[in-house]
């Protein structure tokens, strides 16, 4: 190594405090922000993700909820179309609606940038995996009413209540344009679909993700 010259060091997993600003301009401080940390300089660096992350899961917390049930919310609340906010009529369509809502922020550059659930390969095309223990925290929150399907092939279904309604305007208003746009766009593609038309675009537009594809799951 030539004399004056340091190594690079090590880049270290860390956290860190970021200061920026909400949608409506207001400042942010943002606390644990993951980062990395230079063994050598001292200089940290950042995602850009992670940061937009962190404002998401702040603003969540702000309103009371998990930063995971909030895009959950924002599916319920969205109005498709004609049809009446606030409910899916199958957790089926659900699974769905909330994989594409993901894919749709991804395309936008923006996968990773919320806190979603993580997903598994099913019979029947990608499922959330926490979403029953979220609906089931929803319910005893009094944020929704969940019709749970007491046999195969009966439909479970989920109403936000009126406080439910509520918190979800409040972080449908909060949330930046895109994630209404993206929640949005698709609610209106998928509520009035089928399960078996949903079960069809799947697996045509993500065929990595099939593991059976002979059934459908109604619930």
């Amino acid at each position: 190594m030539e004399a004056g010259k340091q190594e690079p060091g090590k880049w270290v997993n860390t956290t860190t405090e970021v200061r920026t600003i909400d949608p409506g301009g207001h400042p942010l401080l943002l606390k644990n922000v993951p980062a990395e940390r230079n063994t050598t300089t001292g200089a940290v660096r950042v995602n850009p993700e992670d940061v937009a992350r962190a404002e998401i899961e702040q603003l969540a917390g702000r309103h009371g909820i998990e930063g995971r049930h909030l895009p959950l919310l924002l599916m319920l609340y969205a109005k498709p179309g004609p049809f009446k906010e606030g409910s899916v009529e199958t957790k089926y369509k659900l699974n769905k609606m909330l994989f594409y809502q993901w894919k749709k922020l991804e395309a936008s550059g923006l996968g990773e940038s919320y806190p979603k659930d993580d997903f598994r390969s099913a019979r029947a095309g990608p499922v959330p995996i926490h979403l029953k223990d979220d609906l089931r925290a929803l319910d005893k929150a009094g944020l929704a009413t969940v019709q749970w399907s007491d046999h195969p092939g009966a439909s479970t279904h989920v109403e936000l209540t009126a406080a439910g309604l509520e918190a979800a305007k409040r972080l449908w208003d909060d949330v930046p344009e895109i994630y209404r746009e993206a929640t949005t766009s698709v609610k209106e593609e998928l509520f009035p679909l089928t399960p078996t038309t949903i079960k069809r675009k799947v697996h045509e537009e993500f065929p990595e993700l099939r593991r059976v594809y002979l059934e459908i799951d109604a619930e």
